[in-house]
């Protein structure tokens, strides 16, 4: 049995050998003129990377601030049912996980427009969950808005 590819320590490689190439006999590619070379492009600067960087740092954290409040005030909300505000803070986000490709590409919404659609649902959880102290369906409703527009 033989191998190609790369020769095994019996066989004499060509290397070795002194054996041509078949590219060595090519003539060498035409090197650029001087006069057509151009200075390289100026960097742009890293203040606009620096910026998306922190914008996205920052949507990131704020999109999760919300779940942690609401999870760990959770005792606070409804004493005797912690799993209903469990269950109100995770069915809205994995009911739109489920049906986002049928409707995110639809066009009907940009993605300005989902964006502060996602923020006024989230900012108004937040107030229904604290103006709602004597009232549970209000603040199930705040869970509810809340993981919506954190999804």
């Amino acid at each position: 049995r033989r191998f190609i590819g790369r020769p095994c320590s019996r066989e004499k490689s060509p290397r070795r050998l002194g054996a041509s190439y078949p590219y060595r006999d090519m003539p060498p590619s035409p090197a650029p003129a001087l006069s057509n070379l151009q200075p390289p492009s100026p960097s742009p600067p890293p203040l606009p990377v620096f910026r998306t960087i922190a914008s996205f740092f920052a949507l990131g954290l704020l999109n999760n601030t919300p779940y942690v409040i609401l999870l760990s005030s959770a005792q606070n909300i409804y004493d005797a049912g912690v799993g209903i505000v469990y269950l109100c803070s995770i069915f809205p986000g994995l009911l739109i996980k489920l049906t986002s490709p049928l409707w995110f590409h639809s066009g009907a919404l940009g993605h300005s427009g989902r964006l502060s659609l996602s923020s006024a649902l989230m900012a108004s959880g937040l107030l229904l969950v604290g103006a709602g102290t004597g009232s549970l369906l209000l603040q199930l409703l705040g869970v509810l808005a809340s993981s919506a527009g954190g999804s």
